[in-house]
């Protein structure tokens, strides 16, 4: 029997893929607006019609186009633009800064505006007072370890000069002192000799007296106790002294030597602080590179909000962040965002249709380039997950600059020749699509089984534009719905 919104009907209702990705919509038969009221069509159970035919809603099933796309909206930016950033260690405060927009003119270029400004100029200067401060300090620490290196490199040439010193002229000196102590010692001796062998002589003849004797017999022994003693001290110098000397001598090279490797790093050191001092001390100041624009690196989220510093005047930039980029105008592109529910459908190659803010006709691009990780949302839309997206412009019109609003139409899928019916006039029960069409009696509609058309991109199980779903088989072409 004909019934109006019953609850057997609407139970059996289910969501179906919006652009291929999400479940179908029952398809309520909503009856015409000529005043009567509403009513369904058909009983679910029996697949019967017994409402009148100006109750009903139908349409023809055609066969023809479905295109299924993906429609975002995005901002232009250039594709390879020159990023300058703050390379000062810690960040730094903005003090100058050229005005957004400003144009870098080749060196020997003309000037189309006074605030334009050439190739090599300044357009940041970023706070060097600290900067400056310790780079004094550092100079100060380098002085005094080239001081202590010279110290350091004279310890060691005397260190050197002592060894030669004492083993060409001190040892040499010494040794030859007690050569002659020997020397003299044995001809003390042999002189000792020959008079206790006179006197013995003598006192034999009774010449002389025997204490005379035992004087010469003392002087003997006392050149003999001379010589050994000479003889020992001279033993002592080559084989002892000489070494000992030496090794000290030796050990003192060593360690003068260690101490100028060791001054020669602690300069080396200081020399590559106070070369990265210098380094940070340039980097306060950002030249232009090459002609172009100057155009702030003030990044926001599609909720109006950064993370980042904003550019300007007074503000205070992180190390390594974007300060100014100078985009290149003949490589532009447009960065869109995709929700996770599309993403799957939408590949690298795809065609693009772009509308530009300011623009009449429509330009073209293609898919680039789809980020494997969501962006970064805020704390009130973190279940939104979304994907950055890069169609790249073919062509690329006259005036177009970084920051226009676009809107994306990406073509993810087509299929030609196929039987489409309204969204509406299609149910899902049990997994399964059904239709209600012209009985083949004439008497009134009957419910039939869709052989739906299957998506070929994302997770979406049938072909949809969101208007009208593509089908095999189940209607015929021209068939009321």
């Amino acid at each position: 029997m004909a019934m109006t919104k019953s609850s057997s009907a609407t139970s059996s209702q289910k969501r179906m893929a919006d652009g291929g990705s999400t479940v179908l919509l029952l398809g309520l038969l909503i009856c015409g607006l000529a005043g009567s009221g509403c009513g369904l069509v058909d009983s679910l159970g029996s697949g019967e019609a017994s409402a009148s035919e100006d109750q009903k809603l139908t349409a023809v099933v055609q066969k023809g186009v479905i295109q299924v796309s993906v429609t975002e909206d995005g901002e232009v930016e250039s594709a390879k633009p020159i990023v300058l950033k703050c390379m000062v260690a810690g960040g730094a405060q903005i003090l100058e800064i050229v005005p957004d927009g400003t144009r870098i003119v080749e060196k020997g270029g003309q000037k189309e505006d006074e605030s334009d400004v050439f190739v090599g100029d300044q357009i940041v200067k970023l706070d060097d007072s600290k900067i400056k401060d310790a780079l004094d300090q550092q100079k100060i620490k380098v002085g005094n370890a080239e001081n202590a290196l010279i110290l350091a490199e004279k310890d060691l040439s005397l260190a050197t000069i002592s060894v030669n010193e004492y083993e060409k002229g001190t040892f040499v000196q010494e040794l030859q002192g007690l050569d002659a102590e020997v020397t003299i010692a044995m001809e003390n001796l042999r002189g000792a000799e020959n008079q206790f062998e006179y006197t013995q002589k003598m006192f034999r003849k009774g010449f002389v007296t025997k204490l005379q004797l035992e004087a010469d017999e003392f002087a003997v022994k006392r050149s003999n106790l001379e010589l050994a003693q000479s003889q020992t001290k001279r033993k002592v110098l080559v084989v002892f002294t000489k070494e000992k000397m030496l090794e000290d001598l030796h050990s003192a090279v060593k360690t003068a030597t260690s101490g100028v490797k060791q001054k020669q790093s602690a300069l080396d050191l200081e020399k590559r602080s106070l070369s990265r001092i210098t380094e940070q001390f340039k980097n306060c100041v950002i030249v232009a590179p090459k002609p172009g624009m100057v155009v702030y690196h003030n990044e926001r989220s599609r909720w109006g909000r950064s993370q980042s510093a904003q550019i300007e005047e007074g503000a205070t930039v992180r190390e390594h962040q974007a300060i100014v980029k100078l985009p290149d105008f003949t490589k532009m592109q447009v960065k869109v965002s995709v929700h996770e529910s599309k993403v799957q459908q939408v590949a690298v190659g795809d065609r693009a249709s772009l509308t530009i803010q300011g623009y009449n006709e429509p330009l073209s691009g293609v898919v680039v380039e789809i980020a494997n990780q969501p962006e970064q949302a805020s704390w009130y839309q973190a279940k939104v997950k979304e994907y950055a997206t890069i169609v790249k412009i073919d062509e690329i019109p006259s005036g177009m600059v970084p920051g226009m609003s676009a809107e994306v139409v990406i073509d993810v899928e087509e299929r030609s020749d196929v039987l489409k019916l309204p969204v509406e006039s299609v149910i899902e029960i049990g997994g399964e699509f059904f239709a209600w069409s012209s009985a083949t009696d004439g008497s009134g509609y009957e419910r039939k089984k869709l052989d739906v058309v299957k998506s070929e991109k994302g997770d979406a199980r049938v072909l949809t534009d969101s208007k009208f779903i593509a089908v095999n088989s189940g209607v015929a072409e021209n068939e009321l719905v």
